[in-house]
């Protein structure tokens, strides 16, 4: 029996996780430029089908107001769209497979790996729209429906945190791959949670920080143009452009990063290779 004094150490695999999650990163940093490129391309995709879908068709694209036909253009722009995030996410996580094959991965060689898995890939983009338009539905019922769609989005995040490294390593049906996912996150539940927030929170400050500055740049900018004030528009617009490219450099670093980090558990939770880490930093591989 261990005394309070002989007890052992408790397990906690973050922060090691994290810092080989940073290492890798920085090996590989055009991944961040991947994700933030990818993020700007979805944003324009959407646009690209709803605009000219609601100006020049007069379709409303909307769940419940638009009729079929804006239902049909609603979806087809998430789906679009979550293919484009979904594609990126996957060159990341590419990356970082062939990275934890002592390779050295560049964005040609990653967008090849990802580009032979676009069917799952695609696949899972849809089967995401539809849990997006699902979960639009449930906010529409009330506050029931509200507090059903918090707790439904958060267990479907955690449940499908490893799919796009199942996707890329397997390239399975999305079904599977969320059963896959699922059965993964059952085994090691805390050390996903602990790892993620570990990673994710000084990020998270980071992004509040800029937006907060972004906006203070904003409202300094139209102030200044209103009050015909030139230097305070000036500054504002600089300002507020300043802060809103480092928001979003924030969220690409954070998802690269995150990308790496969730890689790492697959690989390490299915026997495949990971780079060398601490033993006491790595959780015990679970027995499928």
């Amino acid at each position: 029996m261990f005394s309070k004094k002989d007890k052992p150490p408790k397990f906690n695999p973050s922060p090691g996780l994290v810092k080989l999650s940073y290492r890798l990163l920085l090996e590989d940093k055009t991944m961040v430029a991947v994700l933030f490129i990818g993020g700007l391309t979805s944003a324009f995709v959407l646009a690209a089908i709803i605009v000219p879908a609601w100006t020049i068709g007069h379709i409303t694209p909307d769940l419940m107001h638009g009729g079929i036909r804006g239902l049909l253009v609603y979806a087809a722009a998430l789906w679009a769209a979550a293919f484009v995030t979904t594609f990126t996410s996957g060159v990341v996580v590419a990356a970082a497979h062939i990275r934890c094959e002592n390779g050295e991965p560049d964005i040609r060689r990653a967008l090849a790996v990802a580009w032979s898995r676009r069917g799952p890939l695609a696949a899972w983009a849809a089967l995401s729209t539809l849990v997006a338009l699902v979960m639009q539905l449930l906010e529409r019922t009330g506050v029931a429906g509200i507090i059903l769609r918090l707790f439904a989005g958060i267990t479907w995040a955690v449940a499908t945190v490893f799919a796009v490294p199942i996707l890329i390593a397997e390239g399975t049906g999305p079904l599977e791959t969320t059963r896959r996912s699922a059965q993964i996150v059952r085994g090691k539940l805390g050390t996903v949670v602990r790892s993620n927030i570990r990673l994710a929170a000084p990020w998270i400050a980071a992004m509040i920080i800029t937006a907060f500055v972004a906006t203070g740049g904003g409202i300094a900018f139209g102030v200044g143009v209103s009050g015909t004030n030139l230097p305070a528009a000036i500054i504002g617009g600089i300002v507020m452009t300043v802060a809103g490219v480092g928001f979003f450099f924030c969220t690409a670093t954070s998802s690269a990063l995150s990308a790496y980090l969730d890689t790492l558990l697959y690989r390490h939770a299915t026997g495949l290779p990971v780079p060398p880490i601490e033993p006491q930093d790595m959780p015990p591989a679970p027995v499928w």
